[in-house]
Order: structure tokens, then sequence, then C-alpha cells
């Protein structure tokens, strides 16, 4: 249930509560979860991966749900936390695995890190407000290298400077390397 938050950004209530009916096939023939999130009533949309469809059709007809018509048998946070603190401690995991860490690793190496539009994300999140969503976007030193060096790609046949007749005068470096 844990690979599942990481590749839906599902929270553990939402988890918790997902049901068959939630899953839909949109417009475009592909299965999406549609739902509500419990915590703010905001409707959320995710295109399911083939791992998450995997993971759904894995615990078809497994026991201990709390009905039929739900999708994981989840039980209460606690019950959750502890599975996932000795999945980890097997897994030599030293990090406190929650439903928590999994939409926070869903909402920055699996979209935001691969490209995925920040507005993109946010609907898949169920966030009322893009600006929630901001919280996950940091940039780094090598994302912002790689993303600047497709720029330079496409750009780079666009625009060219004309050479000068004279060189240009030397001019002082006020840019210092950081950590110099």
């Amino acid at each position: 249930m844990f690979i599942f938050c990481c590749f839906t950004g599902l929270a553990y209530a939402d988890l918790r509560n997902l049901r068959y009916r939630d899953i839909i096939v949109n417009e475009a023939g592909v299965p999406c979860i549609y739902a509500k999130r419990e915590k703010t009533g905001t409707e959320y949309r995710i295109q399911l991966l083939p791992i998450p469809l995997q993971l759904i059709e894995q615990y078809r007809g497994y026991p201990g749900k709390l009905s039929e018509d739900r999708i994981f048998p989840v039980k209460d946070r606690n019950s959750m936390i502890t599975t996932l603190k000795k999945l980890a401690a097997r897994a030599g995991i030293d990090k406190n695995l929650s439903t928590h860490v999994g939409r926070h690793t869903f909402a920055t190496t699996l979209t935001l890190a691969k490209d995925v539009p920040l507005k993109t994300v946010s609907v898949m999140l169920g966030h009322k407000h893009i600006t929630t969503t901001e919280i996950y976007a940091k940039i780094t030193a090598s994302k912002m290298k790689n993303d600047m060096s497709r720029l330079e790609e496409h750009l780079s046949d666009t625009f060219t400077l004309q050479q000068e007749a004279q060189p240009p005068k030397p001019y002082k470096s006020y840019y210092v390397k950081k950590g110099a």
C-alpha cells in the first residue's frame, strides 16, 4: 500500500476510503482515480500507471478489508505505521516511512522531477491552491542545470551573436563561483 501511495500520491485517509467505484476509465480510455479528498473535500484525479493497476488487482478479493467495495485492507493509522516501520527495518531503510512520505515521493520524485507540470500535480494531489503544491517544488542545482541545458539545445539554432570586427574590451567579472 505504501508503494501505491508513492505512485498515486494518496494520503492515508484517501487510501483507506478508496473504492472500486472511484476507478473510472476516462475519455482517453485510461484508468484513473476520480474522488474527493477526505481532508478538504477537493476533487482529485490521478491517472493510474501500471504498478498501481497491478496492486489494485493483487488486492482484489484480499481478506481483511473493512468492506468488499474497498480496494485495500487499510486498518487504523497506527497499524499502518507499525507495519511500515517493520518493513523499513527489514529493508535497511533508515527513514520513518508513512503514507505522507509516499505522497511526498509521488509529488517530488515521480512527478515534478520528471517535468510533470505543477498544475497537473496540484490536481492529482487534490490541492485547493497551487501554492500548497509549490511547497514540493524545490529546485535543485542539478534540476536547474538539466532544464537550462535543454533550453540551450532548443535555442542554439535560433539565436546567435554576430561576430564583431574588433574584439570586445576586456571586462572584470564580478561573479564569483560559489564556494570559492
